[in-house]
């Protein structure tokens, strides 16, 4: 089974949107982005994209998010 995420990957949740350089630093160097749906938004403010959202998708912008599929 080939692994199709990249090092490093990152786990973000909801709640204060890291303002800080380093947590931004880190974010901008990801090679997987994995973010709750409450966090995705934000992520997008960064001119960033997931690789994956977990969540019940209520707090998604699908203004924002025009491509996204769910399953």
């Amino acid at each position: 089974m080939e692994n199709s995420f990249k090092a490093p990957i990152t786990v973000l949740a909801n709640g204060a949107f890291p303002t800080h350089h380093i947590p931004l630093d880190i974010l901008k160097k990801s090679g997987t982005i994995i973010c709750t749906d409450g966090s995705a938004n934000n992520l997008l403010s960064l001119d960033l994209e997931p690789h994956v959202i977990i969540g019940d998708m209520d707090s998604i912008n699908n203004y924002e998010f025009t491509g996204l599929k769910v399953p």
